[in-house]
């Protein structure tokens, strides 16, 4: 948790965003994981609107970090959509619940709900403008499911299909050829102390993602990656685990990021540089690839979109 002074904070931590949004008009904000002033920066009327909207002039959308509902003390999902975190990424049915609760017994608004979808939909309809135009009226069954779990949506209206859709996916071994662009793969490292240490960490049926746990790195192999990997820079290693059941979001790292499979699981990947111009990408060009259990796993950080998936629940220990 940060607590800042009012003049600390606009001057020195906020200026870098204030200057972005300003000077190159951003279609899209990302909040952090971490509380600012004792509020998350998801659920934070503060920073999402008043700061940001009011006081910027922002009018993209803002989304959260990747499963940052997903904790117990994590964000909480329908105090995103009051403070105008429009998309929670991933979104799950937790959130479906808890938004729709909460409009049930008047903690949310619909007009909230709808200044939250209204900024996902003009975002469609500006990144591609070949798209059927989307409206709140006409498309009122899928703006519910767009603000609670929203990227679904995205994918379908902005990419105009599923992915390969009728069709079958080959699943690659993590050692084929085709692998070499999105990442390598690495031997020599004993994890048997992690993947031991990952038998305590819960199985969700959706997803839950903890960026960093002390339990993991305290161990001797966390200075060992460190070391050889990461030239002895500070690391933190957190974990994935749970179950997708279908592409409905691709994750881009702007740096390599390190993969153990503490179960058998299939990662799904693109390419970075076939993203259009526009932000859109065709999600048939993602690429399935199997690794076994104990594998490491290294994706480069300026080629990949990674999802993780495994029909009957993963685990996957992440090194950054």
């Amino acid at each position: 948790m940060c607590i800042f002074q009012r003049e600390p904070l606009r001057e020195i931590y906020l200026r870098g965003f204030e200057i972005a949004v300003k000077e190159s008009a951003p279609v899209a904000i990302m909040t952090s994981y971490n509380r600012v002033n004792g509020v998350h920066a998801a659920n934070s009327r503060a920073l999402c609107t008043v700061i940001a909207r009011e006081e910027w002039g922002f009018d993209g959308v803002l989304m959260s970090d990747w499963s940052t509902t997903a904790p117990e003390d994590g964000s909480i999902p329908w105090k995103c959509i009051e403070a105008g975190n429009d998309l929670i990424m991933p979104g799950s049915e937790k959130d479906d619940a808890d938004i729709r609760q909460a409009y049930a017994d008047g903690r949310l608004s619909e007009k909230e709900i709808r200044l939250c979808a209204g900024r996902i939909i003009s975002l469609i309809n500006k990144l591609d403008k070949k798209t059927k135009k989307v409206t709140l009226e006409k498309d009122k069954k899928q703006v519910v499911s767009m603000t609670v779990s929203c990227y679904t949506l995205l994918i379908r209206y902005t990419y105009g299909k599923e992915h390969k859709q009728g069709g079958i996916m080959e699943i690659y071994s993590i050692k084929d050829e085709k692998f070499r662009r999105y990442g390598k793969v690495w031997s020599g490292f004993d994890c048997t102390r992690l993947i031991r240490e990952m038998e305590h960490t819960p199985l969700p049926e959706d997803v839950i993602y903890v960026p960093s746990m002390e339990e993991l790195e305290v161990l001797p192999e966390a200075g060992e990656f460190a070391r050889r990997i990461y030239g002895g820079l500070p690391i933190q290693i957190g974990y994935c685990n749970g179950s997708n059941h279908r592409l409905n979001a691709l994750e881009d790292h702007r740096n390599s990021e390190i993969n153990i499979a503490v179960t058998n699981m299939v990662l799904l990947l693109g390419w970075l540089p076939d993203v259009t111009d526009a932000f859109t990408y065709d999600t048939s060009k993602v690429e399935a690839f199997f690794v076994p259990a104990g594998t490491v796993v290294e994706m480069y950080g300026t080629t990949h979109f990674t999802m993780r998936r495994a029909m009957t629940g993963r685990k996957d220990l992440n090194v950054l």
